[in-house]
């Protein structure tokens, strides 16, 4: 995947399903979905603006 912004991560695939519910693992997910304009600002209050403004609940697990 080619677009968004420059700063992404990649993970190498492991065998393992469970990796995928690790805090890790969802990180790098949600980081790699972020568009460019809210990754590539001027400064770090910005960036926290900009973090602190996105919608991040489908990154979220629940919990039972």
């Amino acid at each position: 995947d080619l677009s968004g912004h420059d700063y992404k991560h990649y993970m190498c695939n492991v065998g393992i399903d469970a990796r995928k519910h690790f805090l890790g693992s969802r990180v790098l997910q949600a980081w790699n979905h972020f568009p460019s304009n809210e990754i590539n600002v001027d400064s770090l209050k910005m960036f926290k603006n900009s973090l602190m403004n996105s919608d991040l609940t489908k990154y979220c697990i629940e919990i039972n």
